[in-house]
């Protein structure tokens, strides 16, 4: 019998890729991909360029992350942010502080790779980059939001003192559960996606068991 509920819902699902039948063709590609990558990798910057660069594909990470949870912050804010030179008004500061949240996240893993350690995809280390970007948002009162419409055809009532982006990182709103059916406790955005990069998800029982 399955001990996880996934196998027996989603079967197709496996989280594994048998390569054994891969052409050689895949392999050659795959190879140029790897120079090609190192070859960016080792180009020599000017370090104004190269501090630039970092900034900006920080700053765009943040705000695609951000704004997937409806942030409105615009890019050219979301950079002040990060540069220290953005204070906003006191019904806008949850705002602010989702940025910081997943910025510090972002620096987290950046710092972690640099330093060579390496990173393994566990439960554990999902919820706790889920603590990191959730923060401090629930001390926030105005940390209240409406879904955009392409996401929810018909308004509806949000539970005051969250906002709509906490409560659906917490797994509120899933859609098409058969009436009755336990909710799985979601761990947050990073399931889905840290900062720039995309995680593959992990079974929602596992997330839950690891915390």
């Amino acid at each position: 019998m399955s001990s996880r509920e996934y196998e027996r819902s989603h079967p197709w699902i496996r989280f594994e890729a048998d390569l054994r039948a891969a052409p050689a063709r895949l392999w050659a590609l795959l190879g140029q991909a790897v120079a090609l990558c190192r070859q960016v990798a080792g180009a020599a910057l000017p370090p104004g360029a190269a501090a630039e660069m970092q900034t900006l594909y920080l700053v765009k990470g943040v705000q695609a992350t951000t704004a997937i949870e409806g942030n409105t912050l615009s890019t050219e804010q979301i950079r002040e942010r990060v540069e220290g030179r953005l204070d906003l008004p006191p019904s806008q500061e949850y705002l602010g502080r989702e940025v910081d949240n997943v910025v510090r996240a972002c620096r987290a893993i950046a710092a972690t790779i640099a330093g060579g350690g390496t990173l393994r995809l566990t439960p554990e280390w999902i919820a706790d980059c889920n603590r990191q970007v959730l923060d401090g948002l629930d001390a926030h009162p105005d940390a209240r939001r409406v879904l955009p419409a392409a996401r929810s055809r018909q308004p509806r009532e949000r539970r005051p003192g969250r906002s709509a982006g906490v409560r659906r990182l917490r797994g509120a709103g899933a859609r098409g559960r058969p009436a009755g059916a336990v909710r799985p406790r979601r761990r947050g955005a990073v399931v889905h996606r840290v900062g720039a990069f995309r995680i593959l998800p992990v079974p929602a029982r596992a997330a839950v068991a690891g915390a």
